[in-house]
């Protein structure tokens, strides 16, 4: 720093601590283990990418085609239980609400569409998925998961808006 007076560097010195030490203090924090970094300068996104929505849809997917194979193997063992017909169901509303979720804590606004893309993308790969795998495509089970990627979709929104209404509750009581 040449041409500045030894105060001058003491002060631009300690501008820098004090823009370090609250950008860590932003930084910690965070609630409840979330992995949100909050700055004056560097907004949250408004709108995840192609990635993100792809990424959203292979776990999805993967949930759900690994739940299949389970069922295609042991399927002469527990076909005895019918109730794993609504586990399926459960589980393939898991597996939308799942992608949703992770989907939309990427984001601050729209969660319910952010959900509701994140179906969309899932359902694509489904469909992709199943008619390039399977010699005979069941029309019924294309329809249930996309009836419980939807459901599971919208209650992943939902819910990422109560997380983040907790999470701005909890600031605005720390606050005052």
């Amino acid at each position: 720093m040449k041409g500045m007076n030894p105060e001058q560097e003491k002060e631009q010195e300690t501008e820098k601590e004090d823009e370090n030490s609250t950008n860590l203090s932003e930084e910690n924090n965070s609630e409840n283990g979330d992995k949100e970094f909050i700055s004056k300068k560097k907004p949250m996104k408004t709108e995840p990418s192609l990635n993100d929505y792809l990424a959203g849809a292979m776990l999805a997917n993967g949930i759900i085609w690994i739940w299949l194979q389970f069922i295609q193997i042991f399927g002469t063992r527990i076909s005895k239980y019918p109730f794993l017909a609504d586990i399926s169901f459960i589980l393939f509303i898991f597996a939308g609400y799942i992608a949703a979720f992770q989907v939309g804590k990427r984001v601050d606004t729209e969660h319910l569409t952010v959900g509701l893309k994140t179906a969309g993308y899932s359902l694509i790969m489904a469909l992709i998925i199943m008619y390039t795998s399977w010699p005979t495509p069941s029309s019924r089970l294309t329809f249930t998961i996309m009836i419980c990627l939807v459901f599971g979709g919208v209650i992943g929104g939902y819910m990422n808006i109560r997380r983040r209404i907790k999470i701005k509750r909890r600031r605005l009581e720390a606050s005052s």
